[in-house]
């Protein structure tokens, strides 16, 4: 992931301005990131694999509802304060 850095950056002044702010990252090759490297970037909330459309709804309805915990989304590799640091990978 060659703008992994750019993201970062971009990420790191979010947090700065909006530090409450929920930070998804997801690519096509957001795959290539992996569990135990995600966990440790403070920047991001979560890492959404492969297909993101209805992972993003579910992360959607879960803010909505004001759920604190992202755990249970399907998809997601847990990264930061909102999410268990369980990965939950989406049925095919």
């Amino acid at each position: 992931m060659s703008n992994y850095p750019s993201l970062c950056a971009v990420a790191a002044i979010i947090r700065r301005r909006k530090p409450r702010a929920l930070i998804v990252l997801g690519a096509p090759c957001s795959p290539s990131l992996a569990a135990p490297n995600i966990e440790n970037e403070p920047l991001f909330d979560c890492l959404v694999r492969g297909a993101g459309e209805q992972t993003m709804l579910e992360i959607m309805m879960v803010v909505q509802r004001g759920d604190a915990d992202l755990g249970l989304v399907d998809g997601l590799v847990g990264a930061g304060r909102k999410t268990t640091r369980l990965e939950r990978r989406r049925a095919n």
